[in-house]
């Protein structure tokens, strides 16, 4: 029986000292269950069809805002009482998906304030629960640099106006000490020893993310079928380059082997499809290549396949073809210039131009991320920066020399991790990772901080934190 009271070495007496420990041994057997609930969660096969299932449930019954509110919350459960925080990767990216619905106003989001609170108190408890040590790797001063290049981005050109904006400093901030503070938080908790392959299960949350994107894009033919079927036109939706980019870094994760090593076509079929149904002429042709890749990844895979592979092309991969080549006229009608996907008028080739004039006014440093100056050719959705929809051209134009040798360095240090941790899960990595870089060649892709960068931060600190792949002797 405990007792009510105790005495102090003074002599003092403390009354309700042990009520006090038991709350706090009832609380602490409340956290642990939690804690155990959480981990089995995470643990089970069940978690990412369970929470896409959940997603989809709220996307086609219009209760987008319910669904963000129920997801945010969730995040931060996991955040507090799993501490792998891979967990947490899924319900981050299906809060970005179903918040598209969002896309043209973020008020009625933002004014769920409660459940960002939320999250940033659930984050500082978790590094205050489950501590880790800071690790550096190949990527650090890659990383730094680049962080240094956005931070100087503009310098001596750009005002003060533009480079302090909110917009500005998200994107500043954003892409260079907060990737670099999210590839130390990554590093950090990959230290954790885990039973499963990371990589693996990182590029299967990947697909589960690409799956949820193809509902997105299926509910607006669903909400817009009457004028599809006039036309057989794709329809506009303000968030289709989102959903291309999310989907052409799917798309290779769907090689990944299903139960029993199986290939998930029916899943590659249905990325592939949402990718044209999407409207993006980059996710038409880059999506067409990046297929192709994929194709060629496990013809070499399987050599025990390969025959069967030969006759599945011919007697379905050439009609398909046929009728891919009939039917992207037809479907793209509305995104054709002049018969053509793409006119030398189109803001692309022009901001690309005007990126190289503002690389030659300043070369070293310049115009920076913030700079307004091309606002009269193109501008976009609220909350983003002028874009020159070109990777190579944001560099030049945005941040210069300093900026293409620090970009120049990452990109290097990527190439050769992903060439020395070769083998396994790798190459399904490295045609993600493609998937990336192409759509940042006509869209912001790798430019914007959350999603795309942080996935590609921690894709490649995941890489990284592989094993190195043994030299062969000579």
């Amino acid at each position: 029986m405990l007792e009510d009271s105790s005495m102090t070495n003074s002599g003092k007496k403390l009354t309700g000292s042990r009520p006090l420990a038991g709350r706090e041994e009832r609380l602490r057997g409340v956290f642990y269950r939690l804690h155990e609930a959480a981990e089995a969660m995470w643990a089970s096969e069940l978690y990412a069809p369970c929470m896409v299932a959940a997603a989809a449930l709220m996307l086609f019954t219009g209760s987008q805002l319910q669904g963000c509110l129920l997801l945010g919350f969730f995040f931060s459960f996991m955040m507090v009482f799993c501490s792998d925080v891979l967990s947490l990767f899924l319900p981050f990216l299906l809060f970005c998906l179903l918040s598209t619905h969002f896309y043209q106003d973020y008020g009625d989001l933002l004014a769920q304030w409660p459940m960002f609170v939320t999250a940033a108190v659930a984050a500082g408890l978790h590094v205050f629960l489950y501590p880790v040590q800071r690790r550096s790797g190949e990527l650090t001063k890659p990383l730094l640099a680049v962080s240094a290049a956005v931070l100087l981005g503009g310098l001596g050109s750009i005002s003060a106006r533009e480079y302090l904006a909110p917009v500005s400093l998200y994107y500043v901030l954003g892409l260079g000490p907060g990737m670099l503070a999210a590839y130390w938080l990554i590093r950090a908790q990959l230290g954790r020893r885990r039973s499963y392959n990371v990589l693996s299960r990182f590029l299967s949350t990947l697909y589960y993310a690409g799956i949820f994107t193809g509902f997105l894009v299926l509910e607006v033919y669903l909400t817009r079928m009457a004028t599809f079927l006039r036309t057989f036109s794709v329809p506009y939706f303000s968030y289709r380059n989102f959903c291309a980019t999310m989907l052409l870094m799917a798309l290779p994760a769907a090689c990944l082997p299903a139960d029993g090593g199986r290939v998930r076509w029916g899943g590659l079929a249905f990325l592939y499809g949402s990718l044209l149904f999407t409207g993006s002429r980059s996710g038409l042709v880059f999506g067409t290549v990046l297929l192709g890749l994929c194709f060629a990844f496990l013809y070499r895979k399987h050599p025990e396949r390969r025959k069967r592979y030969r006759l599945a092309a011919l007697c379905i991969g050439v009609p398909a073809a046929a009728l891919l080549a009939a039917a992207v006229p037809v479907l793209f009608a509305s995104r054709m210039e002049d018969g053509a996907l793409i006119s030398a008028q189109d803001s692309r080739v022009t901001f690309f131009l005007q990126a190289m004039r503002d690389f030659l006014s300043s070369p070293v440093f310049g115009k920076g991320l913030g700079y307004m100056g091309n606002s009269a050719i193109f501008i976009g959705v609220s909350g983003s920066i002028v874009w020159y929809h070109n990777l190579f051209a944001q560099i030049l134009g945005s941040l210069g020399l300093v900026g293409a040798a620090a970009y120049g360095w990452l990109y290097f240090s990527r190439v050769r991790l992903l060439w020395t941790r070769r083998g396994g899960e790798v190459p399904i990595a490295a045609l993600s990772a493609l998937g990336m870089l192409l759509v940042s060649m006509t869209n912001p892709g790798e430019f914007c901080p959350l999603p795309n960068e942080f996935i590609m931060v921690t894709l490649f600190a995941i890489v990284e934190s592989l094993p190195q792949k043994p030299v062969r002797a000579h």
